[in-house]
């Protein structure tokens, strides 16, 4: 759903100057849905902490952080599914497997493989049994005693038991180019015939990757071919040559690539248009920005959805009370338990967004406010994760005596659980 993609106000990520100190690169992290519900606090904690890759020191900070926050809390959090994952210094969020390579089945006419899976059948069947009967053939020949007629018989059968597998192959790949209209060819390698490896081979270009992001204008797919470039780097150049086809005449942003076997990443970013006016929104799972700052060791933490899987992104020399008492797990927990309000209740999310876009513009102009200038103050977005991190550690007082108004929307918002 659209909701779960609502994503752009919490993809930011929470950043602190300095470069950190290089650390091991634990394996990666499989990421898999959470169950709907949990019963015990520590069940909730076992079930946001699933396949966490941490030192038990590195844990017991995060049982810390959690401890503060209220059952319903991260009962609600559970529900929608959400996991805490640490990053060492050094890693980005592609390192643990939260941004994913490119996938074929996110683009195009889904019935494009079952109609290549249809004409392979039909070409299997038209060959399967003269291809048989000279595989026999030649098996016999095997078996008899070597003699100078008996190799000559042999090599011929051989000969045409390769010559006709040949034939096979040629006419699977036109095949399928019919079948497909021409997408999977001339990818269609001899190798590559096999069912399991149809929906690997479809080439891709930056267009096609922009359109299936939802990019219909061209100021729009080149925005977002300019990302897929920037995330890649020569990987693209690469993947070109692996389609084996020399397309330097076209535009570079026209050129087919095997993004999939080459492993090409792709910003999780879709352009939304609304129904009533047209406007587009930019839907983000995570950006480039966002993944710079991991790559240059200035992000500290990241919250973002990707399906029915939320991640909270922390690294882990970020854990624990950091400067001025700030603790960047519960700040991002904020992100993700606003997601999970909205996502349970948009309508009632709607009055909220506009109270908390209110308290942004009076902390802007207040130079005495506990926000102001700073990374809570950056967006309404920010300044609503702070509070709920401020409140569940109860460091609130300064933003109830700057803001008692916001306080009372924010408690009313959240039924009070303090």
């Amino acid at each position: 759903t659209l909701m779960a993609l609502v994503l752009g106000f919490s993809a930011a990520a929470s950043v602190a100057g300095g470069v950190a100190q290089a650390a091991p690169v634990p394996p990666p992290v499989v990421l898999s849905a959470m169950p709907a519900t949990a019963d015990s606090r520590q069940a909730l904690v076992d079930r946001l902490l699933a396949g966490t890759q941490a030192s038990p020191a590195d844990l017991e900070k995060i049982r810390t952080s959690l401890s503060a926050v209220p059952e319903n809390v991260l009962r609600l959090l559970v529900r929608n599914g959400t996991h805490i994952a640490v990053l060492a210094p050094g890693q980005t969020p592609a390192d643990i497997g939260v941004v994913k390579p490119f996938e074929p089945s996110s683009l195009g006419d889904p019935s494009l493989v079952p109609q290549a899976r249809a004409a392979l059948h039909r070409i299997d069947l038209a060959y399967a049994a003269p291809l048989a009967d000279l595989a026999a053939r030649v098996g016999q020949l095997q078996q008899q005693a070597p003699s100078g007629s008996a190799n000559r018989a042999l090599t011929q059968s051989s000969q045409a038991l390769d010559r006709l597998q040949r034939t096979r192959d040629e006419a699977a790949r036109r095949a399928v180019h019919d079948a497909t209209n021409g997408r999977l060819e001339p990818a269609m390698a001899a190798e590559a015939v096999q069912m399991g490896r149809l929906a690997r081979i479809a080439p891709v270009s930056l267009n096609d990757l922009a359109n299936g992001h939802g990019a219909t204008t061209p100021t729009e797919r080149a925005e977002y071919a300019a990302m897929v470039e920037r995330l890649n780097g020569d990987l693209l150049d690469q993947s070109r040559q692996a389609y084996g086809v020399d397309e330097s005449r076209l535009p570079r942003e026209d050129q087919s690539m095997m993004a999939y076997d080459s492993q090409v990443l792709v910003p999780a970013m879709r352009y939304v248009r609304s129904t009533a006016d047209g406007s587009v929104t930019r839907m983000y799972v995570h950006d480039v920005e966002s993944l710079d700052a991991w790559r240059q060791g200035e992000a500290r933490g990241q919250y973002f959805s990707r399906d029915d899987i939320n991640t909270v992104l922390v690294r882990a020399d970020a854990l624990g009370p950091q400067e001025g008492g700030h603790d960047v797990l519960l700040h991002e927990l904020g992100h993700a338990y606003e997601d999970a309000r909205q996502t349970m209740n948009p309508l009632a999310f709607g009055s909220y967004t506009e109270a908390r876009e209110a308290a942004f513009v009076r902390a802007q102009a207040n130079p005495t406010h506990p926000y102001h200038g700073t990374h809570a103050g950056s967006s309404a977005d920010e300044l609503g994760a702070q509070t709920f991190a401020d409140a569940v550690a109860h460091r609130d007082a300064a933003l109830r005596k700057a803001d008692a108004a916001w306080m009372r929307t924010f408690d009313a918002y959240r039924g009070d659980w303090r």
